[in-house]
């Protein structure tokens, strides 16, 4: 068997087999789209021209939105790429183009997988009703994640 059918087996178990790959295997555009299907902050490993693909960057920001980090620039510029990566985890907005932080699309897709994402929009661009619609979604995101036995009933 080969050193790549191996590691394309490998990566259905275990994503970290992707670790000691050789740097011919993490060019290898087959073997990177199988491991960030499973882990996307497996993006890292990627070859520099991977992470440029827009395809395979769209399969790890599916995975997890967090690994735009990874992304070549142009990506992290692509506002289709920002905006699943947003709906994936709002965090991604520190690794986006500054531009998305006064996108109300891509906020509001932030704020409603991550509230606290509302930190990192820029009040620049943003009417006040579109703040307001984002403090909204960031206050459901709040009720979302507290249990009912810890809200207090007066």
């Amino acid at each position: 068997m080969s050193e790549r059918t191996v590691l394309l087996e490998s990566l259905q178990v275990d994503s970290r087999a992707l670790w000691g790959a050789s740097e011919e295997l993490k060019a290898d555009r087959e073997i990177m789209l199988t491991a960030v299907k499973k882990n996307g902050w497996d993006l890292y490993h990627a070859a520099a021209a991977l992470k440029a693909d827009k395809a395979l960057v769209l399969a790890a920001v599916e995975q997890n939105g967090d690994a735009l980090r990874w992304a070549a620039p142009a990506l992290q510029a692509d506002r289709q790429v920002v905006l699943v990566a947003a709906a994936r985890d709002g965090r991604s907005l520190l690794w986006a183009a500054h531009r998305f932080r006064a996108d109300a699309e891509v906020v509001r897709a932030a704020c409603a997988s991550y509230g606290p994402a509302l930190e990192l929009a820029s009040e620049v661009g943003l009417t006040r009703s579109k703040v307001m619609l984002c403090y909204c979604v960031f206050k459901l995101y709040i009720e979302k994640k507290t249990p009912q036995h810890e809200v207090a009933v007066s």
